[in-house]
């Protein structure tokens, strides 16, 4: 940047566009912001108020606006929840692809629609777009302690069964975006048996990438 202050002038006067934009399309549940109650995650303090929440032609004629103002690529991110927890994400991800837009997704992958997997696998989506799957386990049970699941279900087998379903989708459609999974090490899931399991079953499912 030559001269800064120039260059601050501009973006205050809204002359600079720029290349990525967050978007976080609010859940669909009035009462609980989402899935897990994560005891390191922010949401438990957010300011959540259902009146707030961004409505859905809102958020659409925005992600319209956004993209034809010249902006190449959105991430979606959900306020304090998973994206995937929106009612409306598949619509806010079909725009993205329609425009030609790089797209990127953090989320947990707890649950995963038939639209999705039918968007993800179009042959049109932007090289450089990716999937990035937060895990930090190995098995169920040690999923539900890190995510403060109080219930035995099973939600690391059907993180894992979703990861093999869009990764399947994705070749057979003949996409090529990145599918990543992250592990975040903590003296929950530090064991070397869970890293090695959860290296094993995401490979497995084909990830292009396993973060730690």
């Amino acid at each position: 940047i030559p001269d800064y202050e120039d260059f601050r002038n501009d973006i205050l006067n809204k002359k600079i566009i720029p290349y990525q934009v967050e978007f976080q399309p609010p859940p669909k549940s009035t009462k609980k912001i989402c899935w897990l109650e994560c005891s390191y995650c922010y949401g438990a303090s957010a300011d959540d108020s259902a009146a707030d929440r961004m409505l859905r032609d809102v958020a659409i004629k925005t992600l319209h606006e956004i993209a034809d103002g010249g902006v190449k690529k959105v991430i979606f991110a959900g306020y304090a929840t998973d994206p995937l927890y929106s009612p409306y994400l598949e619509d806010l991800l079909e725009i993205a692809i329609d425009k030609k837009m790089i797209f990127g997704f953090n989320t947990k992958a707890l649950k995963v629609s038939k639209r999705l997997l039918e968007l993800l696998a179009r042959t049109d989506i932007q090289p450089s777009s990716y999937m990035s799957l937060s895990v930090d386990a190995g098995s169920n049970e040690v999923y539900n302690t890190f995510h403060s699941v109080k219930s035995k279900a099973k939600i690391y087998d059907k993180v894992l069964q979703n990861t093999h379903a869009i990764v399947q989708s994705c070749r057979e459609g003949g996409s090529l975006f990145d599918i990543s999974a992250a592990y975040l090490v903590n003296n929950r899931n530090w064991m070397e048996s869970e890293v090695s399991s959860f290296i094993e079953d995401f490979r497995g499912a084909g990830c292009d990438l396993l973060r730690f």
